[in-house]
């Protein structure tokens, strides 16, 4: 259901008349604003015995914007869950590895892996007031996943296999 939540009548130079509305709609229980602009214009057209006006109008999609009203929704939609990261390959490389190893100074191919981690800045743990209450999104089931990377060495393409840490599940918790 939408609703009219307000409108703004200007003249626009051309001899355009402008009609902005602002809707109030819910979509999938998020309550947005939708900003629609109506134009009409009028042109004279015919020469000085014959007149006509002709009107057109024209009627768009503006913008959405999300009511301050739904802000708590939009947090409690933000599910305490493993998203996906990335990580360098680099960075797991470098755990495994002697210091001296000469594959550090190796480019590795991919460059970065695709990870699912739990996140206290994409996840939200806290009330319908919006207060946290120093509660965060943590791991309660984790596990290594391999993967295969390669790197060019004195022979050729070469293949390595890095572990990275996976987040199964998460969980709010106290801090």
């Amino acid at each position: 259901m939408a609703q009219i939540a307000g409108s703004c009548l200007h003249l626009a130079s051309d001899r355009k008349v402008v009609l902005s509305v602002l809707t109030t709609a819910t979509f999938t229980g998020v309550l947005v604003t939708l900003v629609f602009a109506l134009t009409l214009k009028t042109t004279n057209t015919g020469n000085t015995s014959t007149t006509a006006n002709t009107t057109a109008a024209e009627l768009r999609y503006v913008e959405k914007r999300p009511e301050d009203g739904t802000l708590i929704q939009q947090l409690q939609s933000m599910d305490c869950k493993p998203h996906l990261h990335k990580v360098r390959v680099m960075d797991l490389v470098v755990r495994v590895l002697d210091p001296t190893d000469e594959k550090l100074d190796k480019q590795f191919k991919p460059s970065f892996l695709p990870v699912w981690r739990c996140n206290e800045t994409l996840s939200y743990c806290g009330d319908n007031l919006g207060m946290d209450h120093g509660r965060v999104c943590k791991p309660v089931r984790s596990t290594n996943k391999s993967f295969t990377v390669q790197y060019e060495g004195k022979r050729g393409l070469r293949n390595m296999n890095v572990s990275a840490e996976v987040h199964l599940d998460c969980q709010c918790s106290d801090v």
